[in-house]
């Protein structure tokens, strides 16, 4: 859940109310997902073809061992992958910032730690044209005006 408890953080400082919200499906999504596993998992097999079935071999634990290794590494310490794309993202951040910059609207996004104020989201089609310098001029009007 590292990407859910980033994404969560970042839009807590946006939006307190979105955040709690989005908290809330992220719980009610959890509670459903181990209600399943309990009905699927401990429920009684109705297909007598499924009961021969036997649990995981030396084969299956073998290749599973890696996977859950490094779900589980990287759940304790993200950084291991975050600071490897961190260079490519700070290198997006830039250029989106040149290209604010180049088409006169100014500086929007920030490359630093989300300790700022930053600016309230726009609806969803601002974001997607805002998305390439290309159609940044022609979208100039989602950042003189707010789309909601």
């Amino acid at each position: 859940f590292v990407g859910e408890f980033l994404t969560l953080m970042g839009i807590f400082q946006v939006n307190t109310w979105v955040a709690l919200f989005a908290t809330s499906g992220v719980i009610l999504s959890a509670a459903y997902a181990l209600w399943l596993y309990r009905r699927v998992v401990m429920g009684d097999l109705i297909k007598e073809s499924l009961k021969s079935i036997t649990d995981m071999g030396t084969r299956e634990r073998v290749i599973f061992a890696p996977l859950i290794i490094m779900t589980l590494l990287l759940g304790v310490y993200p950084a291991l992958a975050l600071d490897v794309i961190a260079p490519a993202v700070e290198n997006l951040v830039s250029n989106y910032n040149a290209a604010l910059l180049d088409a006169g609207l100014g500086q929007v996004a920030d490359a630093a730690p989300p300790t700022v104020h930053r600016r309230k989201p726009r609806s969803t089609a601002c974001s997607l044209m805002m998305g390439s310098p290309a159609l940044l001029r022609w979208s100039s009007c989602c950042l003189r005006q707010p789309c909601w």
